[in-house]
């Protein structure tokens, strides 16, 4: 059960900060790994603001430093295999419907 309150929290998440700021890097910059990276320790923030809310109390006051790591390299390892799908995907050539390069050898 506790996946699926963490996906309810992390599509939006990632549909909200996630696509604006790829859009907005590929249409200005040449993406970068770091601007992918950037992009997914956006995206981890407001899953650890939903999770650690209401911010007092003695859980909080214990785990809150943990719990915010955890998140933060969460969304920065996804941040880093984002960027390696999207970097593959852009220099396959039979994945931008290049056939006839795709095709020689």
């Amino acid at each position: 059960m506790l996946p699926m309150a963490g996906v309810i929290i992390a599509y939006p998440s990632a549909l909200l900060f996630g696509v604006p700021s790829y859009l907005v890097f590929r249409r200005f910059l040449k993406l970068k790994w770091w601007h992918a990276v950037f992009a997914g320790f956006l995206c981890s923030l407001p899953a650890w603001l939903a999770s650690a809310y209401p911010f007092t109390g003695p859980y909080f006051e214990r785990r809150w430093l943990p719990d915010l790591t955890l998140y933060v390299m969460a969304g920065i390892v996804a941040g880093a295999v984002f960027w390696l799908v999207a970097r593959d995907s852009r220099s396959n050539p039979a994945l931008q419907g290049k056939r006839d390069e795709a095709a020689r050898p």
